[in-house]
């Protein structure tokens, strides 16, 4: 039997609006171009949905007899709201004033996935059947998080705390859930919340173990146990505006100590390269002198890339195709 191959594509940044959800977005409507069935799981947990950007339909889920909340943990329907359904049941939950972690309610997000408790790991949640499907493009799953304001009052509090362990063990398991659910995912593609601390520094951290091949810590899913061979590429999204440059540079010899695949890309770039690094190099001489930013590489694509969000769609021309490939390192894999 062949050893099953996923491939976890990790998007992180230092800061907000650098087009990290876009590149995220892009890299899996590449991958499902060229044959693959990838998963996105917007985990940018701060309010920025990809339901709001993205054409996204909501799947059908029963309700439970008790209370109308969602049953999470129900066989996949394969029924889809329209676009319409859709756009009126994140109305209704974004207009609460609270949220239950424990009733789940309209429609899913990957919120619900997080805090949900299982009674038994029998009767988790099915992420083949809270996934959401693309209008134009079903070959893509998304688990987009909570605009609901409700939502995201709970999920600052475990984002930004240092130490705290729920929900990046909790997302070991949903990872492994998964790949139990969905035999014919092939990658996993992470949106990270901005900044490099709690939860994206947890989950980073997640990725050093799979990328060395090393058993998480105890009460963490046994992601290296499953007769799955874990192909790790974590990228870390920063601009040109020196604010948000340098403050990456700093991080990046730590983290890259912590998680050597880690690739740092330079968007949105209207000089060159070169230019970039001459600069860093004068600010960070002992970067250079270690090579690190000869690693930065320019994500070139036209302004056709940032209408994913404009347009809600998923349309590449060829030459942003090409660009995102050869950015990504996608055009490498098997």
């Amino acid at each position: 039997m062949d050893e099953r191959i996923i491939t976890l594509h990790a998007f992180c940044s230092g800061k907000g609006g650098v087009g990290k959800s876009t590149l995220a977005v892009a890299c899996a409507a590449v991958l499902a171009e060229n044959g693959r069935r990838p998963l996105v799981i917007d985990a940018d947990l701060t309010g920025t949905s990809l339901a709001d950007g993205l054409s996204l339909r909501a799947p059908r889920l029963p309700l439970e007899t008790r209370d109308d909340s969602l049953q999470l943990d129900a066989l996949p329907s394969n029924v889809f709201y329209s676009l319409e359904e859709t756009w009126e049941l994140i109305e209704r939950r974004r207009l609460l004033e609270d949220v239950d972690p424990e009733r789940p309610c309209f429609v899913p997000f990957f919120n619900d996935a997080l805090t949900w408790q299982s009674p038994d790991l029998e009767h988790d949640c099915r992420l083949d059947a809270i996934s959401w499907q693309h209008q134009a493009e079903p070959r893509v799953r998304y688990l987009p998080s909570s605009p609901a304001a409700a939502d995201i009052g709970v999920a600052l509090g475990y984002m930004y705390t240092e130490g705290h362990g729920g929900w990046p063990r909790r997302l070991t398991w949903l990872l492994h859930n998964s790949l139990q659910q969905m035999p014919e995912l092939t990658d996993i593609v992470i949106d990270l919340p901005p900044g490099l601390f709690g939860f994206t520094h947890a989950t980073l951290s997640i990725l050093s173990y799979l990328a060395r091949e090393q058993p998480l810590p105890e009460g963490y899913a046994p992601l290296g146990e499953m007769g799955v061979r874990w192909r790790v590429k974590p990228f870390l999204i920063t601009s040109q505006d020196r604010n948000d440059l340098y403050s990456v540079l700093r991080f990046l010899g730590p983290l890259k100590a912590q998680l050597p695949p880690l690739t740092p890309l330079v968007n949105r770039l209207d000089t060159s390269l070169n230019r970039i690094k001459e600069g860093a190099a004068r600010r960070f001489p002992e970067l250079e002198s270690l090579g690190l930013l000869d690693l930065l590489i320019e994500v070139k694509y036209a302004r056709t890339l940032s209408r994913i969000f404009v347009d809600g769609q998923l349309e590449l021309t060829s030459d942003v195709r090409q660009n995102v490939e050869a950015a990504l390192g996608l055009a490498r894999m098997e």
